[in-house]
C-alpha cells in the first residue's frame, strides 16, 4: 500500500472504530467530512420578510403543513462525473401568495464551465392524513405558481454532469419572484464535483417491471413504452422488457448497451420451442446472453409452485444450456406438506436468487427489534445448512447471481419503497444491499396503477398486514396529463437512483480497500436490515464523506 493510502486508511480507522454511535456526525478531524461553506448571505433587491426560502435534502419528504425552516439559507450539492444530483429549496409564508415565479442560474465553475440546472415542483398526495411532496412535475423558469398560506412547496434542482465534466467547485443563483417581477428573495447555491467518473455499467443491477399496456391505457397513446424504457434507464433502472422484441435487430442496440443490466426473456414465449429458439439468439452474443433471464414462477407459495420451477428449469436445461432463471420468494424455510427446504429445492433449477430483503432477519434481530420477523429458516436447518445469508452467500460463490428485492410488506422496521416512510431509507435500503453482498434489486412494478384512474393518485392499498400503504408499485406518474411524453418521476424513484449510485460509490471504494472495510464504513449507516440510522443529516453527512474518501484514494 502507498505511504498516503496508509495515513487515509489510519485516518478512516480513526473514525470507524472510535465507537461512534449510528446518530454520530463523522469527527470534526476526519479529513473527509464536509467543509462547511464560506459564503456572504445576499439579500434581495425587495426583500420580503414574511416568505421563507430554506434548503433540504433531496430525499427529504417535508409535508405541506410543515413550515418550520431547516434553517438552511444555501446548500452544496456533492457528485461525481456521469451523475445526477438534486438537492430541494422550499418556501413558505402565512398568508397565501398568487404569481409567483423561481429562476435558477447555471451552475459555473472558475474556469468558465457551466452545467445546467433543472426545475421541478412537488405535487403533493394525501398519505395517512397528511400531504405528502411525490412527483416531479417539470417547472419552466419563471413559470407563475401559488403559495397557500401556511403551508410549504418544495422544488427539486437537478443536475447532471457528463463523463468529461470538469471536477471542482460550481456556484449557482436562485431567485424568486412576485407577481411583479420584482426580486424578492435570493440565495447562492453550490455544487462540487468529485474528480472521478461513474461507469455507464452500474454494479448494481435493477430490473423492475413496467406495463406498456397501463401506460397505453392512460396515455391514451400506444407509442410510449420506449420513451418510458429509456427514462428509466437514464436513472440507471432496466425495466424487465426492451422496448423491443430480442429477435429484432433493433433490440440489439438496447441488449449491447452497458446500462442495460437485465431483461427478461419470459415475455415471448414459455415453451421448449421459443426457449431454444431464444437461446440460439442469445449466443450471438456473449454480452446479451449475461445479461438475459427468465422469470417464470412469482412468490412460489407451496409444492405446486415449486413444481412448476421445476418443470420450466428441466425445459429450459434441455433447450437453453446455461439458462439464468428468477423465482423471487418470502416463504417460510420449509414447504408445509412435505418439510422440505425451500433453498435446497430451488437449487436444482434457480441461479438468480431473489429473497425478500426481510429474509435477512436473524435471530438477534427477532429478539431485539419490535417489529423483527422470525428468521426464514428453523434450527434445524440452521444447524445442518447455516443461516439463511450464509447460504446465499454459498449460492453467490458456487457461481449463482443473489439478488433480492421489496414489496408494500413488511413495513416498519423493515424498508419498502411506500410514500409513507422516511425518504432517505430508500436510499438505506441500497447500503444494506451492499453491506449484505447482493448484486441485484428486483421490484415488481413501477405503474401499477389504479383501475380507471389517471396514475395521478395516492395509491392506496391493504397489504397482508391489514395496514394501509400508499405508492406501492408506482414509482412514477404518466406525463400525458403534462403534455409530456416521459413519464413523471416521484421523489421515491430520485432517491432510488441516487442509492444506486451511493451502491457504485461503495463499490468503486471496495475495488480500493476491501470488502471489510467498506462494510465498516457502511455499519456508521446500516449493520443489519432492521439495524439503520434514521437521521437525515447524518446520512448526507457520511455520504460526502463517502464521496471525499473515495476521490482521496483514486487520487493515490
Amino acid at each position: 500500500m502507498r505511504k498516503t493510502s496508509i495515513l487515509l486508511a489510519a485516518a478512516l480507522c480513526l473514525c470507524l472504530f472510535a465507537g461512534c454511535a449510528p446518530q454520530q456526525q463523522p469527527e470534526e478531524k476526519d479529513p473527509y467530512a464536509e467543509i462547511p461553506v464560506e459564503y456572504e448571505l445576499e439579500r434581495a433587491e425587495h426583500e420580503d420578510e414574511g416568505l421563507a426560502l430554506y434548503f433540504q435534502h433531496a430525499f427529504v419528504k417535508t409535508p405541506r403543513t410543515d413550515t418550520e425552516s431547516t434553517g438552511r439559507d444555501t446548500y452544496k450539492m456533492y457528485m461525481g462525473r456521469n451523475e445526477i444530483e438534486t438537492m430541494q429549496f422550499l418556501l413558505s409564508a402565512e398568508d397565501a401568495r398568487e404569481g409567483y415565479s423561481a429562476e435558477m442560474t447555471a451552475f459555473a465553475a472558475q474556469g468558465g464551465e457551466e452545467l445546467s440546472a433543472e426545475l421541478f415542483k412537488l405535487r403533493y398526495f394525501d398519505v395517512n392524513y397528511e400531504q405528502i411532496p411525490d412527483a416531479l412535475c417539470p417547472y419552466g423558469a419563471g413559470e407563475s405558481f401559488d403559495l397557500e398560506g401556511g403551508a410549504s412547496q418544495a422544488f427539486l434542482v437537478r443536475v447532471k454532469t457528463l463523463p468529461e465534466t470538469a471536477a471542482g467547485e460550481y456556484e449557482a443563483a436562485l431567485r424568486i419572484r412576485d407577481a411583479a417581477g420584482r426580486e424578492v428573495k435570493r440565495a447562492r447555491v453550490f455544487l462540487h464535483v468529485w474528480d472521478f467518473t461513474l461507469p455507464e455499467e452500474t454494479s448494481c443491477t435493477v430490473s423492475m417491471d413496467m406495463s406498456g399496456y397501463e401506460i397505453a391505457r392512460v396515455s391514451g397513446r400506444g407509442d410510449l413504452y420506449k420513451n418510458y424504457y429509456d427514462f428509466l434507464l437514464e436513472n440507471r433502472i432496466c425495466a424487465y422488457e426492451l422496448p423491443y422484441d430480442i429477435f429484432s435487430e433493433e433490440a440489439e442496440a438496447y441488449m449491447s448497451n452497458p446500462r442495460v443490466r437485465s431483461f427478461n426473456l419470459s415475455k415471448f414465449g414459455s415453451d421448449a420451442a421459443y426457449m431454444a429458439r431464444a437461446a440460439q439468439r442469445m449466443a450471438e452474443n456473449p454480452v446479451w446472453a449475461e445479461k438475459a433471464y427468465f422469470y417464470y414462477v412469482d412468490e412460489p407459495l407451496d409444492e405446486a409452485d415449486l413444481n412448476e420451477i421445476a418443470r420450466y428449469g428441466a425445459m429450459l436445461e434441455g433447450a437453453y444450456p446455461g439458462y439464468r432463471m428468477v423465482s423471487p420468494f418470502f416463504t417460510p424455510g420449509t414447504v408445509q406438506a412435505t418439510g422440505e427446504d425451500y433453498v435446497s429445492f430451488m437449487a436444482d433449477y434457480i441461479n438468480i436468487w431473489c429473497p425478500k430483503a426481510s429474509l435477512y432477519t436473524t435471530d438477534e434481530d427477532y429478539m431485539t427489534v419490535d417489529g423483527a420477523k422470525q428468521p426464514f429458516f428453523e434450527s434445524w436447518q440452521e444447524t445442518e445448512n447455516g443461516t439463511f445469508r450464509e447460504r446465499m452467500e454459498a449460492e453467490a460463490a458456487g457461481g449463482d447471481t443473489l439478488w433480492w428485492y421489496t414489496c408494500w410488506d413488511p413495513t416498519a422496521p423493515y424498508i419498502t419503497l411506500n410514500t409513507e416512510e422516511k425518504g432517505v431509507n430508500h436510499r438505506i435500503l441500497f447500503w444494506q444491499q451492499k453491506y449484505f453482498g447482493v448484486e441485484g434489486f428486483l421490484y415488481f412494478s413501477v405503474n401499477e396503477w389504479d383501475a380507471g384512474s389517471d396514475s395521478w393518485t395516492s395509491h392506496e392499498k391493504f397489504n397482508s398486514e391489514s395496514q394501509t400503504v400508499w405508492g406501492d408499485g408506482q414509482l412514477i406518474y404518466c406525463g400525458t396529463q403534462l403534455g409530456l411524453d416521459i413519464p413523471v418521476a416521484s421523489l421515491r424513484l430520485n432517491s432510488v437512483r441516487d442509492g444506486i449510485e451511493d451502491y457504485e460509490y461503495l463499490t468503486m471504494l471496495e475495488a480500493q480497500i476491501g470488502t471489510a472495510a467498506v462494510n465498516e464504513l457502511i455499519s456508521k449507516i446500516t449493520t443489519g436490515i432492521v439495524s439503520y440510522a434514521s437521521d437525515d443529516d447524518l446520512f448526507a453527512a457520511w455520504r460526502v464523506r463517502l464521496g471525499n474518501y473515495l476521490e482521496a484514494e483514486l487520487a493515490g
